[in-house]
């Protein structure tokens, strides 16, 4: 089983992006660390985790020759990186989509629902909500 774990990078360097590797790493770090424990807490119980890092590369991910993700995990931070997902929301029908919120914006928290989620938790805890809700998607 693979999921698609989407983390923004919104840490980019001013004068240009960043080689590939340091943007992968710099996503990962971003938001607190939050990818990096998702994706920690995540691989015991998956076999392969994808991670695009803007909404850009996650478009381009479902346009290529490549089986679909059995589960989706978005974490969310800003309004401008929800409102992209919801652009191409399309794109995740069929899809288990899990939501990993990583502020307390109340008006993300209430338009994160347009998404259609299975589940939505907080990045404040350990993932053990994310992982049961996880394992129970994936074992259908």
């Amino acid at each position: 089983m693979s999921v698609l774990m989407f983390c923004n990078n919104t840490d980019a360097p001013e004068g240009g992006a960043p080689p590939p590797s340091e943007r992968r790493y710099n996503a990962i770090k971003s938001s607190g660390g939050t990818c990096c424990r998702l994706i920690c807490a995540l691989k015991p119980e998956t076999e392969r985790i994808e991670l695009c890092e803007s909404i850009t590369e996650l478009h381009k991910r479902f346009h290529q020759p490549q089986p679909a993700p059995s589960v989706i995990v978005l974490a969310i931070g800003t309004q401008q990186t929800l409102n992209g997902l919801l652009s191409i929301k399309e794109l995740f029908d069929g899809i288990p989509v899990i939501v990993v919120l990583v502020g307390r914006d109340a008006g993300v928290e209430r338009q994160t629902y347009l998404l259609g989620p299975r589940y939505v938790g907080h990045a404040n805890g350990n993932f053990e909500d994310v992982i049961t809700v996880l394992v129970n998607l994936i074992s259908r």
